[in-house]
């Protein structure tokens, strides 16, 4: 987890499976909600190694302006 601005912080996951990434990016934004966290953006990009695609979901998103986040608490029990 990133913060790119005052109120805005950024997180990047990736994936060789293009599907698998698109449904990290539903469950994901159904997850922050919950914790009162709105994703506003989010892109994919395309890195080519070795000949194997790697696709990346960069996620966007506001937390509730009256709370600090923490990465080990939005983060931290992930698995994934």
């Amino acid at each position: 987890m990133e913060r790119l601005g005052d109120d805005v912080y950024g997180q990047t996951y990736f994936s060789v499976d293009f599907f698998t990434l698109l449904d990290v990016q539903d469950d994901e934004a159904v997850r922050l909600k919950r914790m009162n966290i709105d994703v506003v953006y989010y892109e994919i990009s395309v890195y080519e190694h070795d000949d194997t695609l790697i696709f990346y979901l960069h996620l966007y998103f506001k937390p509730n302006p009256i709370r600090l986040l923490s990465y080990k608490e939005v983060f931290g029990n992930i698995n994934y």
